[in-house]
């Protein structure tokens, strides 16, 4: 792999505040490894503004976004203004998430002496305290797409395992990869999913024999839930469980599906009626049971379009 160039590309769905997606950027500028490229896509009510900062650093490309559509579509946008390109690696990052200053570099030294078929997952802290991991790449528990490190504190580290596939908002993933989902998919980024398309992502390269690796250098902090439990509401808890159980319906045999529902209702949905929703400790009781109920019958609908490769025989080969 040595002889092989790393091109590496580093793309942001930007739609938040401006001095935040600002601080982001300018995080990714000051790399002391630089990245080949850096993608902005626009998208959000403050779309303007951040066009405006973008366009105030050097070496920064605007792409075009898909202002009415969500983070799946505009991610995509990012891969279709990619796909003529020599680049060998894509990084998707969220425009609140800040990486440390040598993250690509030591992206960079852990994929020196791999192919490019295997991902790298880095780890990310909470801004609130950068003791405590946020999230560090992912496995499957009990049918139940978990993180590897979540709320363990720093210094435990060590004592991780790589994970099944990584949390693909901070991930260093080569552009083989993204060929080989685009072979059975249109949708890099599956547009069902307005929650958890981390998740959805990592499970295509788990099934296509992509190998992850968690390097525990790269690091990065991001705004999360470390301290408030009622920040979200009802339609973030909606699209989080609508996306879960996609999850199930779209690559899990239809036994195994149907285990793992049961199992969300009779362990977790009743778990939540009476302790709350994690993150949103005020949705339970009756509140709770409803959303579960839209969720469920969403999933319904949006099932019937999925695509299925990835539930079949050759999908979970």
């Amino acid at each position: 792999m040595g002889k092989q160039k790393i091109l590496s590309t580093a793309a942001i769905v930007a739609s938040s505040k401006p001095l935040v997606f600002e601080n982001c950027l300018g995080n990714l500028h000051n790399q002391s490894c630089p990245f080949a490229r850096i993608l902005i896509v626009p998208w959000g009510p403050d779309k303007d503004a951040i066009i405006r900062v973008a366009k105030s650093y050097a070496n920064t490309e605007i792409v075009p976004a898909h202002p009415s559509q969500g983070i799946a579509a505009n991610r995509n946008a990012a891969i279709e203004y990619l796909s003529n390109d020599a680049t060998s690696h894509v990084v998707f990052i969220d425009d609140d998430l800040y990486l440390n200053n040598d993250w690509h570099l030591q992206m960079q030294k852990a994929c020196r002496n791999d192919d490019f078929g295997v991902c790298y997952s880095s780890v990310v802290v909470f801004r609130e305290n950068e003791r405590i991991i946020q999230s560090c790449g992912h496995i499957l528990k009990d049918y139940r797409p978990l993180d590897l490190g979540y709320r363990k504190i720093i210094e435990t580290i060590n004592n991780l395992q790589n994970p099944q596939f990584p949390c693909a908002n901070c991930a260093f993933v080569p552009w083989k990869a993204i060929e080989a989902i685009h072979k059975h998919e249109n949708e890099i980024w599956d547009t069902h999913f307005q929650r958890m398309t981390c998740f959805d992502f990592g499970m295509k390269l788990r099934f296509l024999k992509f190998d992850c690796k968690l390097v525990k250098m790269a690091r990065g902090s991001h705004t999360g839930y470390l301290g408030d439990k009622t920040r979200v509401g009802t339609d973030h808890v909606r699209k989080e469980l609508t996306a879960r159980m996609l999850i199930y319906k779209k690559y899990l045999p239809r036994q195994k599906e149907e285990e793992a529902l049961r199992a969300l209702h009779e362990k977790l949905v009743s778990k939540w009626y009476s302790m709350g929703y994690p993150s949103a400790y005020s949705i339970k009781g009756g509140k709770l049971i409803s959303i579960y109920k839209d969720a469920l019958y969403k999933t319904i609908l949006l099932g019937k379009t999925l695509n299925l490769f990835w539930k079949s025989s050759n999908g979970n080969g």
